[in-house]
């Protein structure tokens, strides 16, 4: 559902990307360049939102890049967009890192991540620092509007990196009414983003 936050952020340039990616299809490392070049910056502070490390998340951002280059004809439109099978795969192997063994041991000092680490971009240029404040902002405002039980199961999910099911146990109710908030709060969200 992170997946679904970045999209009402980021909702430009669907059919460009689905030609980039039919691009990518045919081994067109132009087009690669060209979604890397697009998407880096938004990818990256999604890595880093869940791995705190700046040279880790930068590492598996190449990662990402590269994963997708090597399984680009398993990406199915059907399915979603080319914006969100990216930020599916990088969120995942995300995800994956943090729960590695060798993560945890390497990492055992663990910081609060908040909705201001949404977008971090890599460079800082006034335009990108103009963007991701308004960014961060404008979720944070939208987060703020849901009712608490809702915006918290939805901070843990995504801000935390925990499944459903982790949040259940950590929050110690059952999975059903994690569900139930996650979905609600999903819904409000998206309905505060379009309206703006």
């Amino acid at each position: 559902m992170l997946v679904f936050l970045l999209s009402i952020l980021r909702r430009l340039g669907g059919s460009e990307d689905a030609v980039l990616m039919g691009k990518i299809m045919t081994r067109d490392s132009v087009a690669l360049s060209a979604l890397y070049d697009r998407y880096a910056r938004l990818i990256y502070s999604l890595i880093r939102s869940v791995i705190k490390n700046h040279e880790e998340a930068e590492d598996l951002l190449q990662e990402v890049f590269v994963q997708l280059w090597e399984r680009a004809s398993t990406y199915d439109a059907a399915r979603g967009s080319v914006y969100t099978w990216i930020v599916t795969l990088a969120r995942n192997r995300a995800i994956d890192q943090v729960r590695s063994k060798s993560f945890q041991q390497q990492n055992k000092i663990v910081r609060e991540v908040g909705p201001d680490m949404l977008y971090s971009p890599m460079e800082n240029s006034p335009f990108d620092l103009v963007v991701a404040e308004e960014r961060s902002r404008k979720m944070r405002d939208a987060l703020n509007q849901i009712p608490p039980e809702q915006s918290q199961v939805i901070h843990i999910a995504y801000f935390g990196g925990c499944s459903q099911s982790e949040i259940a146990a950590q929050l110690n109710i059952p999975l059903g009414t994690v569900k139930t908030r996650m979905r609600q709060g999903m819904k409000k969200l998206q309905q505060i983003m379009t309206d703006r």
